[in-house]
């Protein structure tokens, strides 16, 4: 869960960049560079997505371990989290993407295909993990793998909106080519949004151990609950699985 939550900082950093860019292009009547930025937002989630890939690949393994996961709990934690990271760019493009709509005043788009995506999730959930019809039996894989399928649907719907909006009819391949300025001015102005809130540094590094050590009995009294629940049933129908809430925790 944590890769998952830094993917997710990084995406809704872009975004937040990207809206912020966009925005005061568009206030300064500057319409061409509001395009640029866009294309150069899009591009820079992409090259994004290559690199939480590969240090995804390379860290998260090494992340569990430390957590205390091994063997059976690694296998499984990693079986989810791999297709995350996999499927990083749809996660990332959506909300960069999504600012350049909110730029242009569209923030109903997002909201509709995330509630869509939401009820969608309900139904497909069950059938990739418990093997519903013609879908196989994936288990905790099969929730990844569903998150991955309506994320890239989202993907589908807000390019699109982004495509017919006013900014994004002038969109042409040459603004997609990297500058390096607009690049350069994404960090900026990320940078310029916690100076502006006044983040403290020491105060986010403790609380991001001590949400890691919370985060890390969660997964541990998940999995002791998941073990147990899947095999004890008990004549009633109920579930013997209290227990483990508290010897987790």
């Amino acid at each position: 869960m944590i890769p998952f939550l830094g993917l997710l900082s990084l995406g809704i950093g872009l975004g937040q960049g990207t809206n912020a860019l966009v925005s005061n292009a568009l206030g300064a009547q500057q319409n061409e560079r509001a395009v640029r930025l866009i294309a150069q937002a899009l591009l820079l989630s992409v090259i994004t997505s290559g690199l939480v890939v590969l240090l995804g690949r390379t860290f998260t393994p090494m992340l569990y371990r430390y957590m205390g996961a091994e063997e059976s709990y690694l296998e499984m934690a990693l079986s989810y989290i791999d297709w995350l990271i996999y499927g990083c760019a749809t996660f990332i493009i959506n909300l960069t993407a999504n600012a350049g709509l909110n730029a242009q005043g569209d923030t109903k788009t997002y909201r509709n295909a995330l509630i869509f995506g939401f009820l969608v999730n309900i139904g497909l959930d069950p059938l990739l993990m418990f093997s519903r019809g013609p879908f196989p039996n994936l288990g905790v894989e099969g929730i990844s793998i569903a998150t991955i399928l309506i994320q890239l649907g989202i993907v589908l719907c807000i390019i699109t909106k982004v495509r017919q909006s006013s900014l994004g009819q002038q969109l042409r391949f040459e603004y997609f080519k990297p500058q390096k300025g607009f690049i350069v001015g994404f960090a900026s102005s990320r940078i310029a949004l916690y100076d502006q809130h006044d983040v403290d540094c020491i105060k986010f590094l403790r609380n991001f151990v001590l949400c890691l050590r919370l985060w890390e009995k969660c997964c541990r009294c998940f999995w002791r609950l998941y073990e147990d629940c899947s095999g004890n049933i008990i004549a009633d129908g109920r579930l013997q699985c209290s227990r483990f809430v508290v010897n987790g925790l």
